[in-house]
């Protein structure tokens, strides 16, 4: 986030902003399997803002591997996630680079602890350490 903070500008924050306020505006009205997907669409509009292509590559192949886990974290959570993208916006646009990191480590912190991977896929994955 801090080329986030770096290269994007007004302009360019307004976007993914308007998305997110409109998700915002739905959400009472989207089921979650939707919303799961509108957070991914989010999450990738907010690396782009980096200017760094290889990182948005990147963020899709986590997408594909956590898709679950923000499932569960929107059924557990609720609607309470969403406010802190727009938190993380304004920090952005302020060039905070000391309290987004912060904001960030803590949204994070909050996701809940997936189930084994094994029940996921079949695939191995080293273990997940949780804040739990």
């Amino acid at each position: 986030m801090q080329l986030a903070v770096a290269r994007a500008d007004f302009k360019d924050v307004r976007a993914p902003r308007k998305f997110w306020k409109d998700v915002i505006k739905n959400k009472a009205r989207t089921p979650a399997t939707e919303l799961v997907i509108r957070d991914e669409e989010f999450h990738v509009g907010l690396v782009a803002l980096s200017g760094n292509n290889e990182m948005v590559r990147a963020l899709y192949g986590i997408n594909a591997r956590i898709h679950f886990v923000r499932w569960v974290d929107l059924e557990q959570r609720g609607h309470d996630a969403f406010a802190e993208h727009l938190e993380i916006l304004d920090a952005i646009e302020a060039r905070d680079v000391v309290d987004l990191p912060a904001q960030i480590r803590s949204k994070m912190a909050a996701i809940p602890c997936p189930p084994p991977m094994h029940i996921v896929t079949s695939a191995y994955r080293p273990p997940i350490r949780c804040s739990s």
